[in-house]
């Protein structure tokens, strides 16, 4: 009786820890939010070790993220006494992110975080909105700046986007007007904050998964949305539109944030892969690689102290690309860099896993016993969508905050109270 009282206590736990959740990932810095992850994870790995408890989660999926975790510790052990301080702190919150996932889907999780937690989400979005337009306005909403909001300007508008992402999804499924109110205007205060930031693929992406979830909802409303964002898009363009905007201009003379930076980083990319053998050359070890392979480009990088800078004789044109894109620190492609960084079997754990979460969440979304928590399935689909998106420009693997929202909103669509419900109803 004592130890069935104490897991009861541990249960009330975890959900107070899921329930504040929202509000701690909403927080600038990171301390808090990695205490409350691994707190979490313990909790979690005591109570099911306590409480003898069987594991009830789709094998597959089980599987191939160990896969993933297993390759990713291969390409870190591979670096040797040679990695950075920054290699050895992601890859291990990226491992604690992937287990804590795994732990919410173990956890007894009460039916009233399912119906709130969803909105506070959205609500919590308002307070990286905050910072961010007041960074804005300090600027006085120039756009000839970026703002960086809590991370570097090509991360928060990442991280904020899952929010933003929770929110059409409250948008659109919840039924209770006043948490809709809530998140209309994270939405557009949320994009708003977006524009702030210039990064380009994020402008254009948070309309387009706005479209797929209104698709997901109602085909006409999706279409419907679509023609008024392709008219917006038209009269933008009208507008001249890239002469308001710094990083859209087309007349970018420096390099400094031109789109040929990025295909010569995937071709440089491509070109290491194949000096690798398909074998990868070590975790989150782009970087170090492009300088280390390639003595000639130190003719164009002062490389002292294990800090890279850029000569400032060189001219700013053609040569300018090569330095941008030599000493680039990731592939800026999720799947480039998973096959340079872990090799062709990392890179297969990977898609095999993606896989195997967009088939467990599309067959909960069409069981009809669970048609309440369809927006959760509907929002782990959308997620997966989001990322691999945004992963396409940007190597997302390696965002902490990213991986550590992705992992958790994917542990509460996959949370084993649905395989329970589905056995009881079939």
């Amino acid at each position: 009786m004592k130890k069935d009282k104490f897991l009861n206590y541990l249960i009330i736990l975890q959900n107070l820890i899921l329930a504040a959740s929202p509000y701690i990932f909403s927080k600038r810095g990171n301390h808090t939010r990695n205490m409350m992850v691994i707190i979490l994870v313990l909790l979690v790995m005591f109570s099911m070790m306590a409480g003898r408890k069987q594991v009830i989660f789709d094998k597959k999926i089980l599987i191939f993220s160990l896969c993933c975790m297993f390759f990713m510790t291969i390409s870190f052990l591979r670096l040797g006494g040679t990695y950075f301080g920054f290699q050895l702190k992601v890859y291990q919150r990226t491992i604690i992110a992937m287990i804590m996932g795994f732990c919410i889907t173990q956890i007894d999780i009460k039916e009233k975080i399912y119906r709130y937690i969803l909105p506070f989400f959205s609500l919590c979005s308002f307070f990286p909105i905050y910072r961010g337009i007041n960074e804005w306005h300090k600027s006085n909403f120039g756009t000839n700046v970026r703002i960086f909001g809590d991370n570097w300007p090509t991360v928060f508008p990442v991280e904020l986007g899952i929010f933003l992402v929770v929110s059409m999804i409250v948008l659109f499924y919840d039924e209770r007007k006043f948490f809709k109110i809530i998140a209309f205007f994270s939405i557009a205060l949320g994009y708003l904050v977006i524009i702030s930031t210039q990064t380009r693929i994020m402008i254009i992406l948070i309309p387009f998964i706005f479209i797929i979830v209104s698709f997901i909802k109602n085909y006409k409303l999706g279409l419907s949305l679509s023609a008024g964002f392709l008219l917006i898009g038209i009269f933008l363009g009208c507008l001249n539109f890239e002469k308001h905007f710094q990083r859209f201009s087309s007349n970018n003379t420096d390099g400094s944030h031109s789109n040929q930076i990025r295909i010569l980083t995937y071709k440089r990319s491509i070109e290491m892969i194949k000096r690798s053998k398909f074998l990868g050359v070590g975790f989150y070890n782009f970087q170090g690689n492009s300088i280390k392979l390639d003595p000639n480009y130190k003719d164009y990088i002062i490389y002292e102290n294990d800090n890279t800078f850029v000569n400032p004789n060189v001219s700013a044109l053609k040569e300018a690309l090569k330095i941008f894109a030599f000493t680039n620190s990731h592939s800026h492609n999720n799947f480039l860099e998973i096959i340079l960084a872990q090799g062709i079997l990392g890179f297969l754990s990977y898609v095999f896993f993606i896989y195997y979460l967009f088939r467990s969440l599309i067959k909960k979304y069409k069981k009809s016993s669970l048609y309440l928590y369809k927006r959760f399935f509907v929002l782990g689909i959308v997620l997966l969508i989001y990322i691999l998106l945004n992963g396409l420009v940007e190597a997302n693997i390696y965002m902490e905050k990213v991986n550590q929202l992705s992992f958790f909103i994917l542990g509460l669509a996959l949370n084993k109270k649905f395989s329970i419900e589905n056995r009881v109803k079939n």
